[in-house]
């Protein structure tokens, strides 16, 4: 780091900026999905139980990987991670569109959830340190969900428009595509920003298995994101 706080102010800025829109990418990807995924999966099978499984499987594998991965990223690097998630961000979309049954699809949901398991909590975690030492944390945090939020309305909008003009896979296809542009940013933007900030020491004392829902519990704006 430069010993100039206002070069170094502005390298932060600029950090931060780049990880806020590869995660709003992130999130607006998801998006796009909301209108016809259910659609979708009723082609492959019109059972309800069976619907309503897919994403339960979903829910549990997201909630279980993204322990583990979350340690990996403090092993390995957050770039590591982000990229891999990134990475089969632009994969898993095209798979759904090959499945030919609801149980291929089920395990195709496997994959989102370490996906999503190693992008947006590590992006998250990054976000938060690069402005850990700033009055205006909520602030700043606040307009990437903000941007997350507005933007993904406009992606249902897209998702739904997509799948009536051409046809239900092409919602995933562009799905696919954000994860490109995403993934793309990511691997020419995230050296800078992962790198330039040193590492803090933590304490690595094994933690209570539920320790990671009790920390989320115990904090409003981690409970929002959570539900």
């Amino acid at each position: 780091m430069t010993d100039n706080p206002k070069i170094e102010n502005q390298g932060v800025t600029k950090q931060f900026v780049w990880a806020a829109v590869i995660a709003t990418l992130a999130a607006v990807a998801g998006y796009l999905l909301g209108p016809v995924e259910v659609r979708y999966i009723e082609k492959l099978n019109d059972n309800t139980v069976l619907i309503g499984s897919v994403f339960a499987v979903g829910s549990v594998a997201l909630g279980v990987s993204a322990i583990y991965i979350g340690r990996i990223s403090d092993r390995l690097g957050r770039r590591k991670v982000i990229l891999a998630g990134l990475a089969l961000g632009m994969l898993y979309p095209l798979l759904y569109v090959a499945t030919i049954s609801v149980f291929q699809y089920m395990g195709v949901k496997l994959l989102w959830a370490v996906s999503t398991a190693a992008t947006t909590p590590i992006l998250m975690a990054q976000l938060q340190d690069l402005i850990k030492h700033s009055p205006k944390k909520g602030q700043y945090l606040g307009y990437v969900f903000s941007a997350g939020a507005i933007g993904g309305s406009f992606a249902a909008f897209a998702g739904g428009y997509l799948a009536d003009t051409f046809s239900l896979q092409a919602p995933y296809i562009a799905m696919a595509i954000i994860f490109i542009i995403a993934f793309m940013l990511a691997v020419s933007k995230l050296r800078m920003f992962l790198e330039s900030i040193a590492p803090e020491e933590t304490d690595s004392t094994p933690r209570h298995p539920l320790f990671v829902l009790k920390y989320i519990f115990s904090r409003p704006p981690l409970i929002y994101y959570f539900v």
